[in-house]
C-alpha cells in the first residue's frame, strides 16, 4: 500500500510539473499570431525583456516615427534597415534605452507585448 501511495504521489507531481511547463510556454507566443510576416521567413532568435510602458524602437528599422511604438497587448513587425536595433521603454519610472542583438541574416524583427504585465518578446526572422 505504501508503494502505491508513493507511486501515486510521484504521478501527481509529474502531472503538475508538466502542467506548469505548458503554462510557462504559453502567453506572448500565442498573441504573436496576428502580426504578419513575409512568407518563407524563419525564426532565427528570440529574446525577452520587461517594460511597463510603451516600447519604442529608436533605430535600425524601416518605419515612420509614429509607427515605431508598441503598446501593451499589441505586436508589430518591422523590416530592418541596420543590424543595430535600439529600443527604449517609455516608462515614467525608468526610461531605459537598450539594444537588441539579432543574428546577421535577420531581415525582420517582431515585437510582441502581453496584454497584462511587463513582458516583451523580440523575435528575429530571416
Amino acid at each position: 500500500m505504501e508503494r502505491l501511495q508513493i507511486g501515486l504521489a510521484t504521478c501527481v507531481s509529474l502531472l503538475l510539473l508538466g502542467g506548469c511547463g505548458v503554462i510557462g510556454t504559453a502567453g506572448l507566443g500565442e498573441e504573436a499570431g496576428s502580426s504578419r510576416l513575409p512568407t518563407g521567413l524563419t525564426l532565427l532568435e528570440a529574446d525577452d525583456a520587461e517594460c511597463s510602458g510603451i516600447v519604442e524602437l529608436e533605430a535600425g528599422v524601416r518605419a515612420d516615427t509614429d509607427e515605431r511604438r508598441v503598446l501593451p497587448g499589441q505586436n508589430a513587425t518591422f523590416e530592418l534597415a541596420d543590424e543595430d536595433i535600439g529600443w527604449v521603454c517609455l516608462d515614467e519610472r525608468f526610461p531605459d534605452a537598450e539594444s537588441l542583438d539579432c543574428p546577421r541574416d535577420t531581415t525582420h524583427v517582431r515585437v510582441t507585448r502581453g496584454t497584462g504585465g511587463e513582458e516583451v518578446l523580440f523575435e528575429c526572422y530571416g
